[in-house]
């Protein structure tokens, strides 16, 4: 209930890119069965008339979570009390609600509370699975089961949503967090009926399955995509760039903005120009490492729709069988994320 009451109105950043503050407005929200955000944001008052006005709330120190009271039954509302005692706690509400702002997020610009992620476990759980709606990357610093993750970025089709995951910070409890559901993360990543679309698998899988014990299922792997719709040189699987400069369905404009997000990222991250993976987990985030983490993600919808449609059902079902495949060696101990054999299409392909 909360995703649906809380995501159609969440701030969008220039690059479209969800962040979700863990405020106290939350757990208030969380207890009206009917909210407009529209409304909430712009009169207060109106949606607390409502609701009803003693709706208590305590806060709690540290992470900023928001553990709503136990109406007593002396708290009940009357008719007597609606217009005495009531009214001063409309107006200390009103006045709190009346100063927070939909915009108000972290300055690290992550989802970096389990109050908010669970609220964005609940936005996931309910998208539609066909087609896929959750396209998923990961950054972090030598990503493989010898490193770390950083960052997990899921881009939502059905809103057009990116949201960036701050595992740096959460840990194990970016994956274990529950929504109002009672489903966290690692179910929705480990599910067998919820498509999950990743661009090489392989590292990600390693990361995630070695040191958060993460079993990916039900993936699609784009890069296979690509390559099942060659009609001649399969020898070698490309890269994301290369993809997106061949074939994602961009404008001129759209391509020069992107590769020089591109190039502002690399020259921070990339070893090789100076860089160091370290600044992925920096915060506050740079404003040049978070669009870098953001607009590759947001393009792989575009790529899917564009290989699954040149794809048959042949090749949909070799692509299936060769993404548990990757999946199932990244979990091996004999896994090399690293070297030639990388780029080397599946056998038989």
């Amino acid at each position: 209930m909360i995703c649906r009451l809380f995501h159609p109105f969440c701030y969008i950043s220039t690059a479209d890119t969800h962040f979700l503050p863990a405020t106290p407005i939350l757990s208030f929200v969380s207890r009206l069965e009917r909210v407009r955000f529209d409304v909430l944001f712009t009169d207060p008052s109106k949606v607390l008339r409502e609701a009803g006005a003693n709706i208590p709330l305590t806060m709690q120190s540290g992470r900023g979570e928001v553990v709503p009271d136990q109406p007593q039954d002396d708290a009940l509302p009357s008719p007597e009390r609606e217009n005495k005692g009531d009214n001063q706690e409309l107006e200390a509400l009103t006045a709190s609600l009346a100063g927070t702002h939909i915009n108000d997020v972290p300055d690290s610009g992550l989802i970096d509370t389990p109050t908010a992620l669970s609220i964005l476990v609940d936005i996931l759980y309910e998208q539609p699975t066909t087609p896929p709606s959750l396209f998923i990357d990961l950054e972090g610093v030598n990503l493989s089961r010898h490193g770390t993750i950083s960052i997990l970025q899921i881009f939502v089709q059905p809103t057009n949503r990116a949201y960036l995951i701050d595992v740096r910070t959460l840990g194990a409890e970016a994956f274990s967090t529950p929504g109002a559901t009672g489903h966290t993360l690692k179910e929705i990543l480990e599910s067998d009926t919820i498509p999950k679309v990743f661009f090489d698998v392989r590292n990600d899988s390693d990361a995630l399955y070695s040191l958060f014990e993460i079993h990916l299922a039900c993936i699609q792997d784009l890069q296979l995509m690509e390559l099942a719709t060659r009609r001649f040189g399969r020898r070698c699987v490309n890269g994301l760039a290369k993809c997106i400069e061949h074939d994602a369905p961009m404008s001129s404009t759209e391509m020069l903005a992107w590769k020089a997000t591109k190039e502002k990222g690399q020259r921070l991250f990339a070893p090789e120009r100076g860089g160091s993976y370290e600044v992925f987990n920096e915060r506050p985030l740079s404003e040049e490492i978070r669009l870098y983490c953001v607009q590759d993600v947001k393009i792989l919808p575009r790529l899917w729709s564009l290989y699954d449609g040149r794809m048959t059902r042949t090749w949909r079902g070799r692509v299936r069988e060769a993404s548990k495949d990757r999946v199932a060696l990244s979990q091996t101990p004999g896994f090399n994320g690293k070297g030639r054999h990388m780029a080397l299409a599946p056998k038989g392909w």
